[in-house]
């Protein structure tokens, strides 16, 4: 590490660099001093509107292209380029505020070198140096010296190029065949005494039909018992997974890069507080759109094709975060059959104009988890200015239906069962604004939070402490180190080798920084749950449901007085257990009967069988 003088301010850009600092006792500032105020929340909104801007400017130029009138790809990039800008305009008030409070003579920084292909497909990669890049654009009163090193990839990128599993190839063959993946979920998710009563029983029903499920299945996988009950057959599939980047020659990406470097609309994307990020920005979105549309071209085809081939009714999804999951939902619209969304995981607690963009854009209808994610929806929705929004309604989660009657079959341990954190993933440079929450040292916040988890455990050495981390964590770091210096030999790190559901009946209680599926789940449970809410804002009226059933805490010293006080045994466990439904209810449940399942799949029929010119409306009323 370079030396420096006594008046050099250092300031981690990451956990593992603020740890790094913290073992050699070298002094830092954390980028929480930085933060606060609303401007940046109100320029991730505003980021929404731009890239609106940006699809009318592109996609009929884009159009003249590809050929297709009905396909959007520069609108089907919105997730990637809401992360690009978000994470560069982020970034560059933040220096802008370092600059201003600090009046520094200099900036040295160090530069991390990956390969170009490395962001080809994503908007950028955890691998790099995004700091460093801003630094480099034009604009900055203060001199800055680059600082080279050498670096290995880090393996918990979520860039999917960079990790391959051992039995990747067999992986592939087994989901090219559908049959196959369906009789595995089924396997899974029921018994096979259940899934072949299922399947047989359909046998002697008026077939519905083949349908399609575009890309991860969701809750569309733990409705399949019903669908097959129901006589819809065959159940197809497609991944959604386009094989390989294009070549850099696409012919869509000297037109895109024209159009940005000259449109008049679009000069607003050239400087953000007088940095010029014209370059950058011209060869970033270039690339994506770029990317975006040869593979709308390549799924709007075979997605067609297979329709027409396969006699296919109906088109169910659930997440769509490419261009290719839009391009099927547009062939499907464009073939005259219906598209049903489901949502695919927690939401709803808070403004979040994100998840219909990658969950019902073009949709005939879709299914929410509960009443009040339903109303967050149709607000969101309507703040986007969509003229075409799909009706949404309630029919509850066949996933939380399916866990629920799992847990209520499985041994539940009682107050020795270790602690279990479930904690969510450092955002680094893989982050949108949407939902209200302040990027700025969030991952700092995050990691302090994690540190006071581990030394609460260490008051308690006798009880087994569980942290399980994001599936993409895979290095563990810092958290691994820490606990390995601290000594905590009763706490042990989980990413991958178990899931919640099964950590969850082993489990005294249970610990969340993060309101999402992970806290419905807990729910089902009758444990006592903590949760740490200062990483992101919930609505008032969330909020006040969730406090009857779980101990929330915005002020980490709340929160860990509040597991102490549990642990010693001179605390409540929790809201009393009658409130218990009330939040997962809204949210998850809906009506808590177990039939999320038989409710969607009812709807699928009334869209498919109701005559033409009968009302989408009141086909959905009656669920």
């Amino acid at each position: 590490m370079p030396e420096y003088g006594s008046d050099t301010i250092l300031i981690p850009l990451s956990p593992s660099a603020s740890y790094f600092l913290h073992r050699r006792n070298i002094p830092q500032k954390s980028l929480l001093s930085y933060g606060g105020g609303e401007d940046i929340y109100h320029t991730g909104l505003d980021n929404f509107r731009r890239l609106e801007n940006l699809s009318q400017v592109l996609d009929p130029e884009l159009r003249k292209l590809h050929g297709i009138p009905s396909l959007e790809p520069a609108r089907y990039s919105l997730f990637q380029l809401k992360i690009l800008l978000d994470v560069l305009y982020t970034s560059i008030a933040i220096i802008q505020r370092i600059i201003h409070e600090e009046q520094p003579d200099a900036i040295s920084i160090p530069v991390k070198r990956i390969p170009e292909n490395e962001t080809r497909r994503y908007a950028f990669s955890n691998e790099e140096s995004v700091y460093s890049t801003i630094l480099s654009m034009e604009g900055w009163k203060v001199p800055v010296t680059f600082l080279e090193r050498e670096t290995t990839p880090a393996p918990n990128s979520p860039s999917a190029a960079g990790y391959h599993h051992p039995g990747e190839p067999m992986h592939r063959w087994i989901h090219s065949r559908d049959s196959l993946v369906n009789a595995g979920i089924l396997l899974k998710r029921r018994n096979m005494f259940s899934g072949s009563t299922a399947y047989v029983r359909g046998l002697f029903r008026a077939s519905g039909g083949p349908v399609l499920i575009h890309g991860s299945g969701y809750n569309w996988d733990d409705a399949l018992a019903d669908l097959y009950r129901e006589g819809w057959r065959p159940i197809h599939r497609m991944t959604g997974e386009m094989a390989g980047a294009p070549p850099p020659s696409s012919p869509f990406t000297q037109t895109v890069r024209d159009i940005l470097d000259t449109h008049p609309r679009l000069q607003e994307l050239k400087q953000f507080l007088s940095i010029d990020t014209s370059r950058f920005l011209s060869e970033r979105i270039s690339t994506i759109i770029s990317d975006a549309a040869v593979e709308s071209v390549e799924s709007y085809r075979s997605t067609r094709s297979m329709i027409a081939e396969k006699g296919i009714r109906a088109l169910l999804t659930s997440v769509r975060d490419r261009a290719a999951g839009h391009a099927a939902v547009q062939a499907a619209r464009d073939e005259g059959i219906p598209v049903i969304s489901w949502q695919h995981g927690g939401s709803g607690y808070a403004f979040h104009p994100m998840m219909p963009c990658i969950e019902c854009i073009n949709t005939d209808l879709h299914l929410a988890f509960g009443t009040n994610a339903e109303e967050k929806y149709r607000e969101a929705m309507e703040w986007l200015g969509w003229k075409d929004r799909p009706p949404v309604v309630a029919v509850g989660s066949s996933s939380l239906d399916w866990m629920r009657a799992r847990l209520s079959g499985t041994r539940q341990r009682g107050n020795d069962g270790p602690v279990l954190y479930v904690t969510t993933l450092y955002l680094h440079n893989i982050f949108q604004i949407s939902q209200p929450f302040h990027p700025i040292g969030r991952d700092e916040r995050l990691w302090e939070f994690q540190r006071k988890v581990i030394d609460l455990a260490g008051q308690f050495p006798e009880r087994e402490f569980i942290i399980k981390l994001h599936p993409t964590h895979r290095s563990r770091e810092p958290i691994g180190s820490y606990i390995l210096d601290s000594g905590r030999t009763n706490v042990r790190c989980i990413t991958h080798e178990s899931s919640l559901e099964d950590l969850l009946p082993r489990s005294s209680l249970i610990l969340f920084d993060l309101v999402s599926t992970g806290i419905l789940q807990a729910m089902l449970t009758a444990k006592p749950i903590f949760l740490y809410s200062g990483l992101y804002r919930l609505d008032q009226s969330a909020l006040a449901l969730l406090q009857k059933r779980v101990i929330v805490s915005h002020d980490p010293g709340d929160f860990i007085g509040n597991v102490t006080g549990y642990l010693e045994g001179r605390a409540r466990t929790g809201p009393p257990p009658e409130y218990s439904q009330e939040f997962i209810r809204a949210y998850g449940l809906y009506e808590a009967d177990g039939m999320s399942a038989r409710r969607a799949v009812s709807l699928l029929a009334r869209m498919v069988h109701d005559s033409p010119g009968s009302s989408l409306l009141e086909a959905v009323s009656d669920k």
